[in-house]
């Protein structure tokens, strides 16, 4: 599937036309995983080439409310912020957010490279909502049945491994269902615990999240923000790469009621430090 060295990588327009087919080679891949894994476990192919519209194939969409189309997240602008020092393979469990849902998402990202190059993204987002439901109704059975007994609480993990083979279930050591441990063999690469994703519908998305969070922590509406505050915004949506999506200067604007031209100048004096 990978060009050779004799390729004519040269010409940008036919580099960027070749990552798109090398990764356009992965769709059968996502139909295939979204059968396998079921409805609640989303996969997206995005290609790195179009950050604004990246998910060029998903399978089980609903999970997170994603289409074909839909713009990259903010951790795919991060990993591709960092360009060739992003040296991992592939991160692994770290929690996910969907724009649709408060469901909490167990995600995964495999990065996909051409000639060393992050050229795509393959990502699976896993619903955790049965496994919370499931996590509640043996707290339930434990607490009704064993509320203050380690030998009935044992007795209830043997029956249940019993009854499952593959999967040895432990009481939770807190009913809240948000607290839903990784399946046994869900490993982490290196530094998967400090990574998060918010999975954005729109352009529009990330920017009005980092306004809300500026609004919660000012307590003030964004026409009312400060000089500092504004560029507090657009500093923490440089970090994030959201300037790399198209229209993303015309959507801050209008959140931040003022004029493009003057988002373009904190842009400026932002990068330059």
């Amino acid at each position: 599937m990978e060009a050779g060295n004799n390729s004519p990588d040269g010409d940008e327009s036919a580099r960027v036309q070749l990552d798109r087919r090398y990764v356009q080679a992965f769709k059968p891949l996502v139909a295939f995983l979204g059968q396998v894994c079921g409805p609640l476990t989303e996969i997206a192919l995005h290609d790195a080439s179009r950050p604004d519209s990246s998910i060029v194939a998903i399978a089980n969409g609903q999970v997170s409310g994603r289409t074909v189309g839909s713009p990259a997240t903010d951790l795919m602008l991060r990993i591709l912020g960092r360009g060739k020092a992003e040296n991992r393979d592939y991160i692994a469990g770290y929690a996910g957010h969907a724009a649709n849902s408060d469901i909490p998402l167990l995600s995964s990202t495999y990065f996909i490279r051409r000639q060393g190059r992050i050229v795509g993204m393959l990502c699976i987002n896993r619903d955790q909502s049965a496994l919370a439901a499931l996590s509640r109704a043996v707290v339930d059975v434990r607490d009704s049945y064993f509320p203050s007994s380690p030998a009935g609480a044992e007795a209830l993990r043997s029956a249940l491994a019993g009854g499952i083979p593959s999967m040895s279930v432990q009481p939770a050591a807190s009913a809240d269902p948000s607290l839903v441990e990784p399946l046994p063999g869900s490993g982490h690469q290196a530094g998967a615990d400090d990574e998060e994703e918010n999975l954005s519908l729109t352009v529009d998305d990330m920017a009005q999240r980092v306004v809300k969070e500026a609004v919660s922590s000012t307590g003030r509406k964004p026409g009312d923000f400060s000089l500092e505050e504004r560029m507090a915004v657009i500093r923490d949506l440089h970090t994030a790469g959201y300037f790399l999506l198209k229209g993303s200067i015309a959507s801050i604007a209008s959140l931040l009621d003022v004029a493009e031209s003057t988002i373009y100048r904190y842009l400026q004096q932002v990068r330059k430090g």
